[in-house]
């Protein structure tokens, strides 16, 4: 974030208290695919990914994370349900990801609506509260191709008084996931650094991108709660340690993602339609058909799996 690193050096050069200048940058925590993402038999097992994952977020004090859970991925799996028992410990949350995890241009409102319904039943098992599992996360971020589909769930989620979990930073982790099985299959540890090393870059170059974005759209002076987007998968457990630091260290600041979700800012509906699922910020950059190109968004690198060679 080379503007924070620009308003330091202003600081110290003027001898003006950074405090007033230098503001953190705002950003909750959310996972996707709980209680598990990527391959069906890690190593280490799913569960133990689980309790990493919860130690990073716990050793950085990330509060009041959201979780949005797949059924799916829980029926009949005793270690996945001691996963999620870990998962609801202490303030961390659980929303509704639908039951299997397909995307809105996949099937038609009326299954899709079905779907998330039959998610709920394993919510109320574990959520604390009906309005916490009454937060809903579209698989993909998939929102709806037309008109016509995209209201009929939109209605749906309105009148049960759901609310919608956007994202405005996509880490896109699930690019970074077969290469790092791959090193994990051959025990290539310097593959893996570089593999987290290519990951923290990309997601601080994210954030960058999406607040000057941001700023741009609504202005310099617009709270924006922002939310990003990780996945419970082998990969982003492993890089979850040194991205929350290197984060950190950019001036970031973590929020509740209760907070967040809930926050004014979000909502607005957009109104996109399209067969490709997109982050609330790229949203109301396309549907207000704005173009910035002097700031062009970071490239997922297309070498990844080069680095387990």
């Amino acid at each position: 974030m080379k503007k924070q690193h620009l308003i330091i050096l202003v600081c110290i050069s003027f001898l003006l208290p950074c405090s007033l200048l230098a503001k953190p940058i705002e950003i909750s925590i959310t996972v996707d695919d709980i209680p598990a993402a990527g391959d069906a038999k890690p190593k280490p097992s799913r569960l133990e990914n689980l309790k990493k994952f919860v130690a990073s977020l716990e050793k950085h004090k990330v509060p009041e994370v959201y979780g949005f859970l797949n059924g799916i991925l829980v029926d009949n799996m005793a270690e996945r349900h001691k996963a999620l028992d870990i998962w609801v410990k202490k303030d961390r949350l659980l929303g509704n990801h639908t039951y299997s995890h397909n995307g809105l241009n996949r099937l038609k409102s009326a299954a899709y609506i079905k779907d998330i319904e039959d998610n709920e039943h394993l919510l109320l098992d574990y959520a604390k509260s009906i309005k916490e599992l009454k937060v809903f996360r579209y698989p993909f971020l998939e929102e709806g191709a037309n008109n016509a589909e995209r209201y009929n769930v939109r209605s749906y989620l309105s009148r049960r008084k759901y609310r919608i979990a956007q994202v405005s930073i996509d880490s896109s982790d699930w690019a970074w996931l077969p290469a790092f099985l791959e090193c994990q299959k051959n025990s290539n540890t310097e593959g893996i650094k570089k593999l987290q090393e290519s990951f923290v870059r990309y997601v601080i170059q994210k954030v960058d991108y999406t607040q000057s974005i941001s700023e741009k759209i609504w202005g310099n002076q617009r709270y924006i709660p922002h939310i990003l987007l990780l996945h419970l998968s082998a990969s982003t457990t492993h890089f979850l340690d040194a991205l929350l630091s290197s984060l950190k260290e950019e001036n970031v600041k973590f929020i509740s993602s209760k907070k967040a979700i809930f926050d004014p800012f979000y909502n607005e509906d957009t109104g996109y339609l399209g067969v490709t699922g997109k982050d609330y910020i790229t949203q109301a950059l396309e549907t207000r058909k704005l173009s910035f190109p002097d700031i062009s968004p970071p490239q997922i690198p297309g070498n990844l799996k080069s680095f387990c060679k």
